[in-house]
């Protein structure tokens, strides 16, 4: 919790991912009020980065445990202090061809929507209309894009394929903005665990959270191990251009893994990373007890 976590050897590390998540919220605070189509989408994301089992997932856990609590007591003191809405974290082995990390995140979101309107008796009911249609809006446009496009199809049919990645990043704006009005929060909080782990989903995963995920109204934890995560792009790009690569002058496999290192920064920025301390370097340093007077 928010006491015991100060003498842990994860201290620094959760105050740092604690810093980001602030900056990210105190950031957005004037962005949410603008019209989406006019911005450029932050990259409001905290990673934790690290090799397996040192503890990216735990750090993760502990440091949204510490933003709930805080917030819980904020709220005590003041009822309209800006809240978010935490997701429960979504797990990417569920993710495959027919379930995108999107689908599973709107079904989370319409799931909880509906089970909070079963156990509350007053709503608006015009707001609840339109919340409804919102998730509908959004839903049409993901079947668009989780469709190939056939030609033989009307021009109407065409023109909506062609503009439902475009229709997708507002409706989806539009939807977090009205999920987060009715849990009267000003976020939507989203949790991931080990994106990397699901190699054959990893790269639609980060074009999903960086086309449409990533919006001024939503921030997104998640663990990641970066060399993974990096192998996982050079797969999808080896099989994009497998056809080229090697052959004449075209594309080698050093500028693979070059476009592979470039996409991930991109995805990823430094300032975005909370990387995990290194536990044999702590474990290594010689042992220092203290009497209880201080000597």
């Amino acid at each position: 919790d928010d006491r015991t976590y100060r003498e842990s050897f994860m201290k620094e590390t959760i105050d740092y991912a604690l810093d980001r998540f602030e900056k990210i919220s105190r950031g957005n605070c004037e962005a949410n009020n603008r019209d989406i189509s006019n911005e450029i989408a932050p990259n409001n994301v905290i990673a934790f980065v690290g090799d397996r089992g040192t503890g990216k997932t735990s750090c993760m856990l502990s440091t949204i445990n510490i933003i709930r609590q805080r917030e819980k007591q904020t709220l005590r003191n003041d009822p309209d202090a800006v809240r978010n809405h935490f997701m429960d974290m979504l797990d990417p082995s569920f993710f495959d061809n027919e379930h995108s990390i999107l689908d599973i995140l709107i079904g989370k979101m319409y799931a909880e929507f509906r089970n909070d309107t079963a156990n509350i008796d007053n709503f608006d009911q015009q707001e609840m209309r339109a919340l409804v249609e919102s998730f509908s809006k959004v839903k049409k446009c993901l079947k668009f894009i989780g469709e190939r496009m056939n030609h033989d199809d009307d021009s109407l049919d065409e023109l909506n394929h062609l503009a439902a990645g475009v229709t997708l990043k507002r409706e989806y704006h539009n939807l977090v903005k009205l999920f987060c009005r009715w849990f009267k929060a000003k976020y939507l909080v989203i949790s991931i665990d080990d994106i990397d782990l699901n190699t054959v989903q990893a790269f639609s995963m980060m074009e999903l959270i960086r086309k449409y995920i990533t919006q001024s109204n939503t921030i997104v934890l998640f663990a990641v191990k970066v060399p993974q995560l990096t192998n996982a792009v050079k797969l999808q790009l080896t099989q994009q251009y497998g056809s080229i690569v090697g052959t004449g002058n075209h594309m080698s496999t050093a500028e693979i893994a070059l476009m592979a290192d470039r996409y991930v920064e991109k995805f990823l920025p430094i300032n975005c990373r909370v990387y995990m301390p290194d536990a044999d370097a702590i474990l290594s340093q010689p042992l220092m007890i203290v009497e209880p007077d201080g000597r």
